[in-house]
């Protein structure tokens, strides 16, 4: 997931990284960029929510947000229970149905 903030022409860049280590927040752009590896997606999340109430209270913006976009390989490599991928409960002559 990518942040990014700005303030009149400056931006800074804000990302999200899973690395064997641990999670990590990446930092580009502004006067202090940089890295720092947490113990846990939890730390992670409350230093980043603290940093980014600084920005904003130093009169930075928040103007665009990407969120993480799964590989469409990813999506197709996930093994099925059945080799029907719809859903009972979705299929029209179920939901039709008249009740008992």
């Amino acid at each position: 997931m990518l942040w990014t903030f700005g303030r009149g022409p400056h931006r800074i860049e804000i990302q999200r990284e899973d690395t064997s280590n641990g999670p990590m927040l990446v930092v580009a752009g502004g006067e202090a960029p940089g890295s720092t590896l947490f113990p846990n997606i939890a730390a992670l999340i409350r230093y980043q929510t603290q940093f980014e109430a600084a920005l904003l209270d130093a009169g930075w913006s928040l103007i665009a947000f990407e969120p993480e976009r799964r590989s469409h390989a990813e999506r197709r490599a996930a093994k099925r229970d059945t080799f029907d991928r719809r859903r009972w409960w979705t299929d029209p002559a179920f939901r039709d149905r008249p009740a008992d």
